[in-house]
């Protein structure tokens, strides 16, 4: 809950903080949500082959796992449109899955 919840959890306290917090906390949660929101990612290839090949990440990868089924020329309808993304239950509402397979379908 804390991995997967925390971002959540990070953009509700700094909601919270700017409406109920003294100047101080504003401030606060402001420079740290700029740092974390400009902070890089390792670009190294070790570190893409580590990431890639974790047992959180394959877990990850297996539970938002996305199928399509085509019909007739949707696929090449699909591959010649301009990028978009789509919602598809059950994960409509935050659609992490159709993010995750965007890679797959552009």
């Amino acid at each position: 809950l804390i991995i997967i919840g925390g971002p959540l959890l990070w953009i509700w306290s700094t909601i919270a903080a700017l409406l109920f917090g003294s100047w101080k906390i504003r401030t606060a949660a402001v420079l740290i949500s700029t740092i974390l929101a400009y902070h890089p990612l390792p670009s190294s290839p070790e570190f893409s082959e580590k990431a890639m090949a974790s047992t959180y990440t394959q877990c990850l990868y297996k539970y938002f796992s996305y199928r399509f089924v085509w019909k007739n020329d949707a696929l090449q309808k699909v591959q010649n449109a301009e990028p978009f993304l789509a919602a598809g239950p059950p994960h409509g509402v935050l659609p992490i899955a159709n993010l995750l397979s965007i890679p797959g379908t552009n």
